[in-house]
């Protein structure tokens, strides 16, 4: 085994353990739509809007088994908070074949400190069981639930929504409107595809509305070739999505400070030798970053990083990899500091740390042994050792799931 296959190994399974899945129905779309760009992908992260396959929860020690004493993998958690407050816990119990599993979410409204169950509505009769599902986040009080289902001849796909905290579930009907557009609401998840009761179906820039479950097209397209969107807004409320410039085939951005009304696309000068996988964009006091990972001489490790001042309209590279500078694959996203600080975690390596705008790194102070995860309520730690919360970036609150 080469040495880049054993550290796409090893990565894979740490931040399978820490990324949240996204919209189950655009992982399996984009599946089909992805070749060399999709394989890079899936080892090393997917969120935003991007991940690899389902469900990408963060494993903890159990020695549960089921009732029936089937070989059972470890319990999984996927987190993700609406607020400082307000966050949800989806955790899986799975036969190690992953064809057999059990979800329960969890609800927390003091911000991960005490926990409380909630029922997941059961599977109509056809269904013999599940074999993954997702729960997003839209709102302190507002869930939807996709999930996908091993029925007696065929796989299946529903999409529940609750707006009591997941205390009742409603079924969402009609889940892609294919002929209506609509501006992206503040706590929207926005992705490319929509699930049926048959299949998938992949297109432009769409987004999950909190009011109604229903997948709907965002108002304008950025001018990118197979667009892969972030799944949520920066802090400041900006959508972002990676792709290929149509005209120069070149890696570029784009971004919508309007809810998708317009975007700004500008193509970013990646090094041309290597294989980019995985994106992140993060902001704070009107400073963007934006940082890819990939391989680079047979080893998986981050490939650039942008800076913009103007709303994500132009980028700067501020660093880039060299046989003679390189840094550890970011893990999740970056991290801006209220200092200003620009924090590269690491779920296999070293922290890193810039204070000059991302040109020199250093080790942090502060080690992020994990993957950290953007979300409406501050970054998500999801830690070897449990879960953190930070507003700032610069203090980490611990929390325990149970």
């Amino acid at each position: 085994m080469s040495e880049l296959d054993t550290q796409l190994r090893g990565l894979r399974n740490d931040l399978n353990a820490a990324i949240p899945p996204p919209d189950l129905a655009q992982v399996a779309g984009r599946a089909r739509q992805r070749t060399v760009r999709r394989r890079m992908l899936g080892a090393i992260v997917a969120v935003l809007v991007v991940s690899v396959a389902v469900p990408v929860l963060r494993s903890l020690p159990s020695g549960e088994q089921a009732a029936d004493q089937r070989p059972q993998a470890r319990p999984t958690y996927s987190v993700d908070f609406a607020d400082a407050d307000h966050g949800y816990a989806l955790r899986g119990e799975c036969a190690k074949e992953r064809t057999d599993c059990e979800f329960t979410l969890l609800a927390t409204s003091d911000g991960g400190r005490t926990w409380a169950r909630r029922n997941l509505p059961e599977p109509n009769s056809t269904v013999v069981n599940y074999f993954t599902s997702s729960v997003l986040v839209l709102g302190p009080d507002v869930l939807v639930l996709d999930r996908m289902l091993n029925e007696q001849r065929m796989v299946g796909y529903e999409r529940l929504r609750s707006d009591d905290g997941g205390r009742t579930w409603q079924k969402v009907v009609h889940l892609y409107k294919i002929d209506g557009v609509a501006p992206i609401e503040p706590l929207a998840k926005l992705g490319t595809c929509a699930g049926g009761q048959r299949g998938f179906t992949c297109g432009p820039l769409a987004a999950v509305r909190p009011d109604s479950g229903v997948t709907v097209q965002v108002p304008a397209q950025p001018a990118l070739v197979d667009p892969i969107p972030g799944w949520d807004a920066t802090v400041d409320g900006k959508w972002w999505a990676f792709g290929r410039d149509p005209a120069t085939r070149r890696w570029a951005l784009g971004v919508s400070a309007d809810a998708g009304r317009s975007w700004s696309t500008s193509a970013l000068d990646v090094p041309g030798t290597v294989t980019p996988g995985h994106w992140a964009v993060v902001e704070r006091n009107g400073v963007m970053y934006a940082t890819v990972s990939g391989a680079y001489d047979q080893r998986l490790t981050t490939l650039a990083v942008f800076r913009s001042t103007d709303d994500g309209k132009s980028w700067t590279r501020t660093w880039r990899v060299s046989d003679a500078d390189q840094l550890p694959t970011v893990a999740g996203t970056p991290v801006v500091a209220a200092d200003g600080r620009l924090i590269l975690p690491s779920a296999t390596g070293t922290t890193m740390s810039s204070r000059d705008g991302g040109h020199t790194f250093e080790a942090a102070e502060h080690q992020l042994t994990g993957a950290v995860q953007w979300t409406s309520g501050g970054y998500l730690l999801h830690g070897s050792d449990g879960f953190a919360l930070s507003k700032d970036g610069l203090t980490w609150r611990r929390f325990s799931i149970g």
